[in-house]
Parts: C-alpha cells; sequence; structure tokens
C-alpha cells in the first residue's frame, strides 16, 4: 500500500512589521538584479542556464528496404524539436567501427526532412537516421534498419488449392517466383493481430513451388507468400490469400455466447506441455482415451499445440502454483479428501483453472471426481466424460461459465441430450484466446 504524505501544517510564525518589510526589500533587490543579468552569467558556482537542453525524437519512413542497384529511394521523416531553426540530420550505416555518416540534410523549421538511401551496387548493410545535439536539444537516433540491395526486381504469385475446407483437410498454395537462379527462401505468412506471423518456410530451387497450408483449426485466415531477398532478386509478397476452415458440424447457440475468465492465455507460439493422473480413475484406458480425444478437440478450436508427456502422481490442489514439474497442465482423476480444488467446488463432478500473470497463463489444472458415476464414457451427450473434460479444460486455458445452454462452458444448466461439441460460442471464445490472436510476449513458459 502507497501513502501520500503532504505538508505537516503547522502555522508560519508571525514577525513583526519591520523585519517583514526589510526581507521584501531584499527580495526586491534580487529580482531586479536577476532580471537584469544576461542567462549566460554565472552567479557564484550556479549556471542560470542549466539544464536546458530537452529530449529529442526521430521519426522516419525508409520506402522501399529492398531496392534494386541504382534505384531512387527516399528516406523522410521528422525530427523534433528545431525551435524553429533548420537542424542537422544524418545517413548513417553501421560498419565494425560503429556508425559511420553516408550523407547529410538540414531538416526545415518544421522538422522534416529528405534523405537519399546509397544504392550503388548489391549488397545487404544496416543504416538509421540520427539527429546531432544541438544547442537546446539532445542527440537522438532512429532504430536500425537492414537494406538489402539486388540486382532485378522479383514477382511471385500464390494460388489456393481451395478457399473452404473441413479442419485437418489438405490444403496447398502453389506459384511461381522469378527470378530465381540460385535458389531463394519463400516463407508462409498468417496474418494475425499486429502484423504478420511466419507459418513455414521453404527454400525453392526453380521457378515453381509449393507448399503445405496449416488446417489444423477453426477460423477465417489471411495468408501470403513472401520471397526472401536475394543478391539477384529484390523481396516481394503475393496477393492476400483468404482460407475458411470449418467444423465438420453446424455449431448451435449464440457466437457471442462466451466469456474470459482472467483476460489472460497462454501463449500459442510454445506447445502447451500436460500429463494426465488416471490412476484412480474407473476404466483407465478409456480415461486416458477421451483426455486425448478432448484435447484434440481443443486444439481444433483454438490453434494451441498440446504436448502430451505421459503420466504423473501429480494431484493437483488449484491452489497458486502448484508444483507440476515439467509440466504445464495435470489433469488427474482424485477423491474429495484428495484435492482442496474438489473440496472448494463440492459437489461437482470436476473443476478446472489456471494461474496467469501479466495476460500470460502458465499452469493449468482439471481434476474430475474419482467417486463420480458416468451417464456415458466418451462423448455422447453433455453429460458424458468427454464432454466435462472438454468444459474444465476450456477453464485451464482461460474461459468462463455462460448462461447459453447450447454451449459446453455453460454451467449446469445445458441441455444435457446434445452431444458433445464446442458450440458457436465456444469457439468464438477458444479463438480469443488462442492462435488466432497472435503471439504473446516470446518468452517459454
Amino acid at each position: 500500500m502507497t501513502r501520500s504524505w503532504g505538508p505537516s501544517g503547522r502555522a508560519a510564525p508571525r514577525f513583526r512589521r519591520h523585519a517583514a518589510a526589510g526581507v521584501l526589500a531584499v527580495l526586491a533587490v534580487l529580482v531586479v538584479t536577476l532580471v537584469a543579468i544576461k542567462p549566460s552569467t554565472v552567479l557564484g558556482l550556479v549556471r542560470v542556464q542549466a539544464a536546458t537542453k530537452i529530449g529529442s525524437t526521430a521519426s522516419v519512413r525508409w520506402g522501399d528496404a529492398t531496392p534494386t542497384v541504382a534505384q531512387r529511394v527516399r528516406v523522410t521523416g521528422t525530427v523534433k524539436p528545431t525551435h524553429d531553426v533548420p537542424r542537422p540530420v544524418l545517413l548513417q550505416k553501421k560498419t565494425p567501427s560503429g556508425w559511420v555518416e553516408v550523407s547529410a540534410v538540414r531538416s526545415g523549421t518544421s522538422g522534416a526532412y529528405v534523405l537519399r538511401l546509397p544504392t550503388p551496387e548489391v549488397g545487404a548493410a544496416t543504416y538509421r537516421v540520427a539527429a546531432p545535439a544541438t544547442e537546446h536539444a539532445r542527440f537522438t537516433a532512429t532504430r536500425p534498419r537492414a537494406v538489402t540491395v539486388s540486382r532485378h526486381s522479383s514477382s511471385v504469385d500464390a494460388e489456393l488449392t481451395a478457399t473452404e475446407v473441413v479442419v485437418d483437410k489438405p490444403v496447398h498454395v502453389s506459384g511461381r517466383v522469378s527470378p530465381n537462379p540460385n535458389g531463394r527462401d519463400l516463407v508462409l505468412q498468417r496474418r494475425v493481430p499486429g502484423g504478420w506471423h511466419e507459418q513455414t518456410t521453404r527454400r525453392v530451387t526453380g521457378a515453381a513451388y509449393r507448399m503445405r497450408v496449416p488446417t489444423g483449426w477453426y477460423g477465417s485466415f489471411k495468408y501470403r507468400v513472401l520471397a526472401k531477398p536475394t543478391d539477384d532478386a529484390t523481396k516481394q509478397v503475393s496477393t492476400v490469400l483468404r482460407l475458411r476452415v470449418k467444423p465438420s458440424y453446424d455449431p448451435q447457440g449464440s457466437p457471442s455466447a462466451w466469456k474470459f475468465q482472467s483476460r489472460a492465455r497462454w501463449e500459442p507460439c510454445w506447445p502447451v506441455r500436460y500429463r494426465v493422473n488416471y490412476a484412480q480413475a474407473k476404466d483407465q484406458e478409456g480415461a486416458l482415451a477421451d483426455v486425448r480425444e478432448a484435447v484434440r478437440r481443443v486444439r481444433q478450436a483454438s490453434g494451441l499445440r498440446f504436448e502430451y508427456l505421459g503420466s504423473t502422481s501429480i494431484i493437483p490442489q488449484g491452489k497458486y502454483h502448484d508444483d507440476f514439474q515439467d509440466a504445464q497442465i495435470v489433469i488427474a482423476w482424485a477423491k474429495l479428501s484428495q484435492s482442496y480444488a474438489l473440496r472448494a467446488m463440492d459437489p461437482a463432478v470436476g473443476v478446472g483453472g489456471h494461474t496467469n500473470s501479466a495476460g500470460l497463463i502458465s499452469e493449468g489444472f482439471v481434476v474430475l471426481n474419482a467417486d463420480t458415476q458416468w451417464n456415458s464414457a466418451g462423448f455422447a451427450t453433455l453429460d458424458s466424460r468427454g464432454a466435462v473434460l472438454m468444459h474444465e479444460i476450456g477453464h485451464a486455458i482461460g474461459l468462463d461459465h455462460v448462461s447459453d445452454p447450447h454451449q459446453i462452458m455453460a454451467g449446469r444448466e445445458r441441455y444435457e441430450y446434445l452431444p458433445a461439441r464446442f458450440g458457436a460460442g465456444d469457439l468464438a471464445g477458444l479463438s480469443r484466446v488462442g492462435a488466432n490472436q497472435g503471439c504473446g510476449p516470446r518468452r517459454r513458459p
């Protein structure tokens, strides 16, 4: 808890009238003296104009970062502040001994500048724009930018073998890239919030290419093919391709029937490692098979990748930072006396949850009551063991209860005669906590 402290509130002591008048007279003399002197005058050891420099900023628009030889490339932007006086702006190139000036201009009084990027020969280099310190402003520089100069411009076209498929059905993208005399790297990219995410990279030695497109989870996706720059050819991207991956069934209920549990999610660019404790399950082989199938269905709906590490003896307690050793999620069967999580939710047949920090989930758990007499194993209906596993894993990856009885994530009131399938709201929520949102902070859990 932070406390704010103000003045103590003591009353100022009283002074005699002639003493106060004397103090005012001295202050008046000091004010007149300070007004009369120049800003650069030194008063004792204190310089009046000290700390006049302020921070600077520089913006830049690089134009074409993969030009051809002798192509005219403009580098534009602004530097601040200028104090209505043109300011020197430098284009610098990175060398083993440091940053070397390539060209220089003076900005306009508004701070706008235009530089020319040198493209005399084939090769790659790193540049930045810098504004030297002035009398009133400090030095500043932009982030470095890699530039590759090639001999020829290039082209790449792309076409999908299908634009709408059922999940896990194969789809390929194919086309031609030129020029390509010595081989090039082609990158299949998927559009995510914030930019384009690399899906796969393939080395192509001829003009024609063909790559597999991921169809492992539901959603509407945008893809493109990027040809990386070489000495012979510039970088180029294809037109944007649209692909819809759908379930093999018609999802029920409202697409808005979903809710975050904590507004946190797993890092989708790393596999989620899990173990299963099925020692107390009445049907051990069937229990493990149901877990694996429930995880597969969650993967199809969310795009998260899961890695099964094997069995374990751990029973999650639902407390902050259970010790799951090498696993991130533990799914277990246990008795009420063995798990605080089960006792806290008694008489639930199962419970699930997660631990998160800074928007990322680090641990998840599912505990099923080992004494439960299931109406059915498998995934026949919404009250089956498989449906309960899907529901509790939904909690482990970030979803909360909803009121729509068509949804797997519904609370106690659900249409139990329906098949154990994710509803339209479930799918919308799982998409929001899954791979469709792109990678989070790049740290391995």
